[in-house]
């Protein structure tokens, strides 16, 4: 089988992957799905993504869970259980491992930094446009 053809494997696996974030993905159902061997997807898809399969899911999780911290008033635990992870603890050293921080000083900073940008964009949306200062005297 050619490399595109693996990459073409490799990216059905990834929409798969993307739409099923949330649910239980073992190696042998991903590698069903591919029609492969788990030995031989898991080389294949390392070989195309440069990571392990459970490395990806780990990220992308952690990827959707930043963004709901930031987007959603959920709670921490229950982000932590929809994207998997087994205890609040768990996602809590998982995280900062990824993000330097505890999940709730990351959602306080995006959240400050999205609403200073909010008001400088109302700001601007305030500006008069059309024409220009120039400080000179019209006569």
């Amino acid at each position: 089988m050619s490399y595109q053809e693996h990459e073409k494997t490799i990216q059905e696996t990834l929409n798969y992957i993307e739409q099923h974030l949330k649910d239980d993905l073992p190696l042998q159902t991903l590698a069903k799905h591919a029609g492969y061997s788990r030995f031989h997807f898991h080389r294949m898809f390392k070989k195309v993504i440069k990571k392990s399969v459970v490395d990806y899911i780990r990220e992308r999780r952690m990827t959707q869970a930043a963004k709901d911290l930031i987007h959603t008033d959920q709670r921490a635990i229950d982000i932590a259980l929809q994207y998997r992870f087994g205890s609040q603890e768990s996602f809590t050293r998982a995280f900062k491992k990824i993000y330097d921080m505890s999940p709730a000083r990351y959602r306080r900073l995006l959240r400050n930094v999205i609403n200073e940008e909010e008001t400088i964009m109302a700001d601007h949306q305030n500006t008069p446009t059309g024409w220009i200062m120039t400080g000179g005297h019209p006569i």
